[in-house]
């Protein structure tokens, strides 16, 4: 949308004196780079690029934030200096072709482990583009995310043993042997819809073999048992023959959020509850006989306080 793609420069750095980049990169980090087209031209200053600096370390929970300005002479100035001319000539020259930067362009630069390298880099974009006012309300920009990782990965990128989307997506492939791939390598036939930076909606392709449920079940480190205890009457239902079937759901309160330009989902929740799950259309939760509980199993451990529907 904003036309500020994140490049990994990881090869260019490693040609520099900057210590703070090289520590990562013998760690087996990797760099990311953005280009802010003409931030510096906009009068950008030492005080905003600190806000931009806590922001990244206090809520993304980045180590730091390196940011260089491209001059005119086509060589890049930094404050303090020191970090520019740790720089090689040659190096500025190639950064400055990679990132397709101009005089007056800003390079940030995020350095650790690749995940969240690139998560903490994409929080960055939207409020670096918010700063030059880029997010048109009035403008749509649609994207589908397709074939995403079966396994979720953690925030330092480590392969979870859990799925991204859910256990009865399909893989990409939906084969057995394409499942004996090391995990990292394995995709799922899953799909999302973006709008604006928003996810409206999603879905997936399920699996419809129930050998290969019984696979992705296994990899999940399901023992036999657990899988018939948890999943047996779905192994059973597949195994009497399942067509192929899948779909997608969307968000209609995040759709509405979108288009009516909101940035506050529970503005346009139909039923928002309150942080402490008390609803003020309908003032629920109320007490209930104590008969009722009983009959039901449920011990109440405690009442929420009348003041609690206050707390938005």
């Amino acid at each position: 949308r904003f036309d500020m793609p994140i490049i990994d420069v990881t090869d260019l750095v490693k040609e520099t004196k900057y210590q703070i980049f090289l520590k990562v990169v013998e760690k087996g980090g990797s760099i990311k780079c953005l280009r802010a087209h003409q931030l510096d031209e906009k009068g950008f200053t030492v005080k905003e690029a600190q806000r931009l600096i806590e922001f990244a370390i206090q809520v993304l929970g980045a180590k730091g934030l390196t940011w260089i300005i491209v001059e005119d002479s086509g060589r890049l100035r930094s404050i303090p200096e020191t970090i520019a001319n740790s720089f090689p000539e040659k190096v500025q020259g190639e950064l400055i072709r990679r990132m397709s930067a101009q005089k007056g362009d800003i390079l940030f630069f995020v350095a650790d482990k690749e995940y969240r390298a690139l998560t903490i880099m994409g929080h960055l974009r939207n409020r670096i583009a918010e700063m030059l006012n880029l997010k048109k309300s009035d403008q749509w920009s649609f994207v589908w995310i397709i074939d995403p990782p079966f396994f979720e990965r953690d925030e330092e990128g480590n392969i979870l043993n859990k799925p991204s989307h859910h256990p009865f997506t399909s893989p990409k492939i939906p084969s057995k042997e394409y499942l004996d791939r090391p995990r990292e390598e394995i995709l799922a036939d899953a799909y999302d819809l973006v709008i604006n930076g928003s996810e409206v909606g999603g879905g997936s392709i399920r699996i419809k073999d129930p050998q290969l449920q019984r696979k992705i079940f296994e990899l999940l480190g399901y023992t036999e048992e657990e899988m018939e205890k948890k999943f047996g009457f779905l192994l059973r239902a597949l195994e009497l023959g399942a067509p192929p079937h899948g779909g997608m759901a969307l968000g209609l309160d995040r759709l509405v959020t979108v288009m009516a330009g909101g940035s506050n989902i529970r503005d346009f929740i139909a039923f928002p509850k309150t942080k402490k799950f008390w609803s003020h259309v309908d003032d629920a939760p109320t007490p209930l006989e104590e008969e009722k509980l009983a009959e039901l199993g449920i011990v109440v451990l405690a009442d929420m306080d009348e003041g609690d529907a206050d707390d938005w």
